[in-house]
Parts: C-alpha cells; sequence; structure tokens
C-alpha cells in the first residue's frame, strides 16, 4: 500500500484512508493505540478488550505507588540499585 499525505483538521483530527479503513476493519467507534517513537506515530489496531500497557487503565499502573518504599525511590533509583550488588 502506497503512502498517504494526511492533513490535520480542526481539534488535531486526522480522516484515515478509506483503503486503510477497509483493510483493517476499522469503523466509526474503533479504538486504535497510539505510540511516539522519535519522530514517529505509529497507529495500531486493538485487540477485543486490549489495554495499552502503560495506560491508567492497565494492571501495570495500579501497582505504582501499591507498595512502601523510599520516598526519594524515583529519583535515586540508580543508587538504590548499585547498593544491591
Amino acid at each position: 500500500m502506497k503512502d498517504s499525505v494526511l492533513t490535520l483538521a480542526e481539534g488535531g483530527q486526522l480522516k484515515l484512508p478509506l483503503a486503510i479503513r477497509r483493510k483493517l476493519g476499522l469503523a466509526k467507534g474503533s479504538k486504535l493505540i497510539i505510540t511516539l517513537e522519535d519522530n514517529e506515530i505509529r497507529l495500531r489496531k486493538t485487540i477485543e478488550n486490549e489495554v495499552p500497557r502503560f495506560s491508567e487503565e492497565s494492571t501495570f499502573f495500579r501497582l505504582i505507588g501499591s507498595e512502601e518504599g523510599p520516598e526519594d525511590l524515583s529519583a535515586k533509583h540508580d543508587e538504590y540499585l548499585a547498593e544491591d550488588k
């Protein structure tokens, strides 16, 4: 499939080309996962009931802050890891 040039509409909306929507089986209400890597935006069709890994709904996110530890852990995590060696 050849590349397409898209233009952002009001509110940052994009219209995906019909050929891509048909190929992926996308319709109104379909959910896509968007990822930013370096200078690339990637869209991926979700699998039914899939939750993005690092979204607020993911199990991983719910674990953050659920255990006790030093208050400065996020700032000094490398130092704490080095102490275990």
